[in-house]
Protein backbone atom coordinates (compact mmCIF):
# COMPACT_ATOMS: atom_id res chain seq x y z
CA UNK A 1 0.00 0.00 0.00
CA UNK A 2 1.36 3.42 -0.97
CA UNK A 3 1.26 6.24 1.58
CA UNK A 4 -0.74 9.12 0.15
CA UNK A 5 0.31 12.48 1.59
CA UNK A 6 1.01 15.94 0.15
CA UNK A 7 4.56 16.34 -1.15
CA UNK A 8 5.10 19.20 1.32
CA UNK A 9 3.17 20.02 4.47
CA UNK A 10 3.30 21.43 7.98
CA UNK A 11 1.50 20.18 11.07
CA UNK A 12 1.40 21.50 14.62
CA UNK A 13 2.45 18.56 16.79
CA UNK A 14 -0.08 19.12 19.55
CA UNK A 15 0.12 15.48 20.67
CA UNK A 16 3.83 15.90 21.39
CA UNK A 17 5.13 17.58 24.53
CA UNK A 18 8.51 18.49 26.03
CA UNK A 19 10.22 17.67 29.30
CA UNK A 20 12.93 20.25 30.04
CA UNK A 21 15.97 19.60 32.25
CA UNK A 22 18.20 22.42 33.54
CA UNK A 23 20.83 22.71 36.26
CA UNK A 24 24.52 21.94 36.56
CA UNK A 25 24.00 18.17 36.96
CA UNK A 26 21.39 17.68 34.25
CA UNK A 27 23.64 15.58 31.95
CA UNK A 28 25.02 13.50 34.79
CA UNK A 29 21.55 12.86 36.17
CA UNK A 30 19.92 11.99 32.86
CA UNK A 31 22.82 9.66 32.03
CA UNK A 32 21.62 7.42 34.85
CA UNK A 33 18.01 7.46 33.68
CA UNK A 34 17.90 6.79 29.92
CA UNK A 35 19.21 4.20 27.48
CA UNK A 36 21.48 6.41 25.35
CA UNK A 37 24.83 8.00 26.19
CA UNK A 38 24.11 11.62 27.11
CA UNK A 39 27.86 12.36 26.94
CA UNK A 40 27.57 12.10 23.14
CA UNK A 41 24.76 14.66 22.96
CA UNK A 42 25.71 18.06 21.56
CA UNK A 43 24.13 21.30 20.41
CA UNK A 44 24.24 19.98 16.84
CA UNK A 45 23.34 16.30 17.33
CA UNK A 46 20.17 14.93 18.90
CA UNK A 47 19.29 11.40 20.02
CA UNK A 48 16.43 8.96 20.33
CA UNK A 49 16.22 7.66 23.89
CA UNK A 50 14.10 5.49 26.20
CA UNK A 51 13.20 6.16 29.82
CA UNK A 52 12.57 2.93 31.77
CA UNK A 53 11.74 1.74 35.26
CA UNK A 54 14.06 -0.63 37.17
CA UNK A 55 12.42 -3.61 35.42
CA UNK A 56 13.30 -2.17 32.01
CA UNK A 57 9.69 -1.24 31.17
CA UNK A 58 9.39 2.03 29.28
CA UNK A 59 7.82 5.20 30.62
CA UNK A 60 8.72 7.09 27.46
CA UNK A 61 10.62 7.03 24.20
CA UNK A 62 11.43 10.34 22.57
CA UNK A 63 13.88 12.69 20.91
CA UNK A 64 16.56 14.32 23.05
CA UNK A 65 17.87 17.78 22.07
CA UNK A 66 20.33 20.12 23.79
CA UNK A 67 19.71 23.83 23.31
CA UNK A 68 20.68 26.93 25.31
CA UNK A 69 21.82 25.03 28.42
CA UNK A 70 18.59 22.99 28.47
CA UNK A 71 17.98 19.34 27.64
CA UNK A 72 14.64 18.75 25.92
CA UNK A 73 13.08 15.28 25.90
CA UNK A 74 9.97 14.82 23.75
CA UNK A 75 7.05 12.68 24.89
CA UNK A 76 3.55 11.94 23.77
CA UNK A 77 1.33 14.23 25.87
CA UNK A 78 -0.61 11.30 27.30
CA UNK A 79 2.58 9.67 28.64
CA UNK A 80 4.50 12.80 29.58
CA UNK A 81 3.11 13.19 33.10
CA UNK A 82 4.17 9.73 34.26
CA UNK A 83 7.66 10.03 32.75
CA UNK A 84 8.06 13.48 34.30
CA UNK A 85 6.99 12.20 37.73
CA UNK A 86 9.44 9.29 37.56
CA UNK A 87 12.31 11.56 36.52
CA UNK A 88 11.52 13.94 39.38
CA UNK A 89 11.31 11.08 41.88
CA UNK A 90 15.09 10.67 41.77
CA UNK A 91 15.98 14.16 40.55
CA UNK A 92 15.59 15.57 44.07
CA UNK A 93 19.01 14.11 44.90
CA UNK A 94 20.76 16.02 42.09
CA UNK A 95 21.21 19.65 41.08
CA UNK A 96 18.65 19.46 38.30
CA UNK A 97 15.25 20.99 37.62
CA UNK A 98 12.81 18.92 35.55
CA UNK A 99 9.59 20.50 34.29
CA UNK A 100 6.90 20.18 31.65
CA UNK A 101 7.77 22.80 29.03
CA UNK A 102 4.87 21.99 26.69
CA UNK A 103 3.02 25.26 27.38
CA UNK A 104 6.13 27.36 26.78
CA UNK A 105 7.28 25.78 23.51
CA UNK A 106 5.27 24.84 20.43
CA UNK A 107 6.35 21.92 18.25
CA UNK A 108 5.82 21.72 14.51
CA UNK A 109 6.42 19.04 11.92
CA UNK A 110 7.64 20.00 8.44
CA UNK A 111 7.78 17.49 5.60
CA UNK A 112 9.11 17.66 2.05
CA UNK A 113 11.83 19.45 0.05
CA UNK A 114 9.86 22.69 -0.33
CA UNK A 115 9.14 22.72 3.40
CA UNK A 116 12.87 22.47 4.03
CA UNK A 117 13.59 25.40 1.72
CA UNK A 118 11.05 27.55 3.54
CA UNK A 119 12.47 26.61 6.94
CA UNK A 120 15.90 27.67 5.76
CA UNK A 121 14.61 31.22 5.36
CA UNK A 122 14.42 31.39 9.15
CA UNK A 123 17.29 29.09 10.16
CA UNK A 124 19.79 29.28 7.33
CA UNK A 125 21.06 26.06 5.79
CA UNK A 126 19.75 22.98 7.64
CA UNK A 127 21.99 20.05 8.42
CA UNK A 128 20.42 17.15 6.53
CA UNK A 129 22.01 14.37 8.60
CA UNK A 130 19.68 12.16 10.62
CA UNK A 131 19.07 13.63 14.11
CA UNK A 132 21.17 16.72 13.34
CA UNK A 133 20.12 19.89 15.18
CA UNK A 134 20.15 23.38 13.64
CA UNK A 135 19.41 26.23 16.03
CA UNK A 136 19.05 29.95 16.45
CA UNK A 137 18.95 31.79 19.78
CA UNK A 138 15.28 30.97 20.41
CA UNK A 139 14.43 28.08 18.10
CA UNK A 140 15.77 24.69 17.05
CA UNK A 141 15.17 22.18 14.27
CA UNK A 142 15.71 18.42 14.51
CA UNK A 143 16.21 16.67 11.16
CA UNK A 144 14.75 13.19 10.73
CA UNK A 145 15.65 11.10 7.71
CA UNK A 146 13.64 8.05 6.74
CA UNK A 147 12.23 5.98 3.91
CA UNK A 148 9.93 8.82 2.83
CA UNK A 149 12.69 11.44 2.79
CA UNK A 150 13.58 14.24 5.22
CA UNK A 151 11.26 15.77 7.77
CA UNK A 152 11.85 18.23 10.56
CA UNK A 153 10.66 18.82 14.13
CA UNK A 154 10.73 22.55 14.86
CA UNK A 155 10.56 24.07 18.34
CA UNK A 156 9.55 27.71 18.83
CA UNK A 157 8.66 29.75 21.92
CA UNK A 158 4.89 29.89 22.39
CA UNK A 159 5.13 33.68 22.29
CA UNK A 160 7.17 33.71 19.07
CA UNK A 161 5.35 31.97 16.21
CA UNK A 162 7.05 30.90 13.02
CA UNK A 163 7.46 33.62 10.38
CA UNK A 164 4.73 33.57 7.74
CA UNK A 165 7.20 32.77 4.96
CA UNK A 166 8.03 29.48 6.70
CA UNK A 167 4.52 28.11 6.31
CA UNK A 168 3.25 29.98 3.25
CA UNK A 169 2.08 27.68 0.44
CA UNK A 170 2.48 24.55 2.58
CA UNK A 171 -0.48 22.25 3.10
CA UNK A 172 -1.73 22.07 6.69
CA UNK A 173 -2.06 18.44 7.74
CA UNK A 174 -3.42 16.85 10.94
CA UNK A 175 -1.31 15.05 13.53
CA UNK A 176 -2.35 11.71 12.06
CA UNK A 177 -0.34 12.40 8.88
CA UNK A 178 2.83 12.82 10.95
CA UNK A 179 1.96 9.59 12.77
CA UNK A 180 1.84 7.84 9.38
CA UNK A 181 5.41 8.98 8.71
CA UNK A 182 6.46 7.66 12.13
CA UNK A 183 4.88 4.31 11.30
CA UNK A 184 6.54 4.01 7.88
CA UNK A 185 9.89 4.86 9.53
CA UNK A 186 9.26 2.19 12.18
CA UNK A 187 9.49 4.69 15.05
CA UNK A 188 7.00 3.72 17.73
CA UNK A 189 5.95 5.82 20.70
CA UNK A 190 4.77 5.25 24.25
CA UNK A 191 1.27 6.52 25.07
CA UNK A 192 -0.57 6.40 28.39
CA UNK A 193 -2.25 3.12 27.40
CA UNK A 194 1.11 1.43 26.81
CA UNK A 195 3.21 3.12 29.50
CA UNK A 196 5.27 0.72 31.64
CA UNK A 197 4.31 -2.26 29.42
CA UNK A 198 7.28 -2.93 27.12
CA UNK A 199 11.07 -3.15 27.24
CA UNK A 200 12.84 -1.08 24.56
CA UNK A 201 13.62 -4.03 22.27
CA UNK A 202 9.88 -4.70 21.93
CA UNK A 203 9.72 -1.32 20.13
CA UNK A 204 12.84 -2.09 18.05
CA UNK A 205 14.79 0.62 19.84
CA UNK A 206 18.05 -1.29 19.34
CA UNK A 207 17.54 -1.03 15.55
CA UNK A 208 16.93 2.72 15.83
CA UNK A 209 20.13 3.46 17.77
CA UNK A 210 18.22 4.33 20.94
CA UNK A 211 20.12 1.90 23.20
CA UNK A 212 23.83 2.21 24.03
CA UNK A 213 24.92 -1.20 25.31
CA UNK A 214 28.39 0.12 26.21
CA UNK A 215 27.44 2.97 28.55
CA UNK A 216 27.39 2.69 32.31
CA UNK A 217 24.48 1.85 34.55
CA UNK A 218 21.05 3.40 34.11
CA UNK A 219 17.55 2.63 35.28
CA UNK A 220 16.51 -0.76 33.83
CA UNK A 221 19.96 -1.41 32.29
CA UNK A 222 20.28 -4.94 33.68
CA UNK A 223 17.01 -6.07 32.10
CA UNK A 224 17.72 -4.33 28.78
CA UNK A 225 21.16 -5.96 28.60
CA UNK A 226 19.82 -9.38 29.56
CA UNK A 227 17.17 -9.08 26.87
CA UNK A 228 19.94 -8.60 24.30
CA UNK A 229 22.61 -11.02 25.42
CA UNK A 230 20.40 -13.87 26.65
CA UNK A 231 17.88 -13.64 23.81
CA UNK A 232 14.98 -13.17 26.22
CA UNK A 233 12.87 -10.99 23.94
CA UNK A 234 10.02 -12.77 22.14
CA UNK A 235 8.22 -9.68 20.81
CA UNK A 236 8.96 -6.82 18.41
CA UNK A 237 7.24 -3.87 16.72
CA UNK A 238 5.80 -4.39 13.24
CA UNK A 239 4.29 -2.10 10.63
CA UNK A 240 0.69 -2.92 9.69
CA UNK A 241 -1.41 -1.31 6.98
CA UNK A 242 -5.04 -1.52 5.96
CA UNK A 243 -8.08 0.37 4.75
CA UNK A 244 -11.20 1.56 6.55
CA UNK A 245 -14.53 2.91 5.38
CA UNK A 246 -13.71 6.44 6.51
CA UNK A 247 -11.41 8.44 8.77
CA UNK A 248 -14.04 8.40 11.52
CA UNK A 249 -13.60 4.64 11.72
CA UNK A 250 -9.82 5.08 11.84
CA UNK A 251 -10.20 7.48 14.78
CA UNK A 252 -11.58 4.61 16.87
CA UNK A 253 -8.24 2.76 16.67
CA UNK A 254 -6.04 3.65 19.65
CA UNK A 255 -2.79 2.60 21.34
CA UNK A 256 -3.36 -0.44 23.52
CA UNK A 257 -6.07 -1.93 21.28
CA UNK A 258 -5.82 -5.70 20.98
CA UNK A 259 -5.00 -7.34 17.66
CA UNK A 260 -5.96 -10.91 16.79
CA UNK A 261 -4.38 -13.37 14.38
CA UNK A 262 -5.86 -16.49 12.80
CA UNK A 263 -4.66 -19.78 14.29
CA UNK A 264 -6.25 -22.77 12.56
CA UNK A 265 -9.95 -21.93 12.48
CA UNK A 266 -9.88 -19.50 15.40
CA UNK A 267 -8.74 -15.95 16.09
CA UNK A 268 -6.36 -15.58 19.02
CA UNK A 269 -4.69 -12.60 20.64
CA UNK A 270 -1.77 -11.60 18.45
CA UNK A 271 -0.51 -8.31 19.86
CA UNK A 272 -1.36 -4.73 20.74
CA UNK A 273 -1.36 -1.38 18.94
CA UNK A 274 1.42 1.12 19.73
CA UNK A 275 1.08 4.18 17.47
CA UNK A 276 -1.58 4.97 14.83
CA UNK A 277 -1.76 7.20 11.77
CA UNK A 278 -4.32 7.44 9.01
CA UNK A 279 -5.01 9.34 5.81
CA UNK A 280 -7.50 8.94 2.95
CA UNK A 281 -9.10 5.83 4.50
CA UNK A 282 -5.68 4.24 4.94
CA UNK A 283 -4.42 3.10 8.34
CA UNK A 284 -0.71 2.89 9.11
CA UNK A 285 0.20 1.65 12.56
CA UNK A 286 2.91 0.02 14.62
CA UNK A 287 2.07 -2.86 16.91
CA UNK A 288 3.89 -5.25 19.23
CA UNK A 289 3.60 -8.82 17.92
CA UNK A 290 5.46 -12.07 18.48
CA UNK A 291 8.87 -11.85 16.80
CA UNK A 292 8.13 -14.79 14.53
CA UNK A 293 5.50 -12.71 12.69
CA UNK A 294 6.00 -12.43 8.94
CA UNK A 295 5.34 -9.85 6.24
CA UNK A 296 2.01 -10.55 4.56
CA UNK A 297 0.28 -12.02 7.61
CA UNK A 298 -3.24 -10.74 8.28
CA UNK A 299 -4.45 -9.56 11.68
CA UNK A 300 -7.66 -7.91 12.78
CA UNK A 301 -8.80 -5.58 15.54
CA UNK A 302 -10.54 -7.46 18.34
CA UNK A 303 -13.13 -4.73 18.83
CA UNK A 304 -13.65 -4.21 15.08
CA UNK A 305 -13.16 -7.61 13.43
CA UNK A 306 -14.00 -6.29 9.96
CA UNK A 307 -10.88 -4.06 10.11
CA UNK A 308 -8.09 -6.28 8.81
CA UNK A 309 -4.46 -5.24 8.72
CA UNK A 310 -1.48 -6.67 6.83
CA UNK A 311 2.08 -6.84 8.14
CA UNK A 312 4.28 -4.73 5.86
CA UNK A 313 8.04 -4.22 5.44
CA UNK A 314 9.96 -2.16 7.98
CA UNK A 315 12.84 0.02 6.74
CA UNK A 316 15.34 -1.79 8.99
CA UNK A 317 16.18 -5.28 10.22
CA UNK A 318 15.07 -6.43 13.68
CA UNK A 319 17.08 -9.65 13.74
Amino acid sequence: MHLQLPENFVVELTNLGLIALTGEQKEEYLQGQITTNVQLLSETQGMLACHCDFKGKMWNSGWLVKHSETLYFTAQQSALGKSLAELNKYGVFSKVDIVDASNDIRLWGFYGPQAKKQLERAFGELNDDHMAVTATENRWVLTLKGPTGSRFIVATPATMPLPDDCVASLANEPQSSWNCLDAVAGIAAIHSQTSNEFVPQMLNMQALGAIDFNKGCYMGQEVVARTKYLGKNKRAAYLLTGTVKNNEQALTIAPGDILEKAIDDNWRRGGSVLHVGFTDNQVWLLAVLSNDSRVGEILRLKEAPDTQLTISELPYSID
